[in-house]
């Protein structure tokens, strides 16, 4: 979902899966969301649909 949406590369929806995954990832999560956002956006994707998908 996340390549369809905001075009993650597969590394970074692998990092995407591992820190959904991990309790400890808070910061990652938040570098990924902005990454995530500004791909959602750019394809056309309304903001408040975009983070209720994240």
């Amino acid at each position: 979902m996340a390549h369809d949406i905001a075009g993650f590369r597969h590394g970074q929806g692998e990092m995407l899966r591992r820190a959904l995954g991990s309790k400890y990832s808070f910061q990652l999560l938040d570098q990924l969301e902005v990454v995530f956002m500004e791909g959602a956006l750019k394809n056309g994707v309304e903001e408040e649909v975009a983070r209720t998908i994240f």
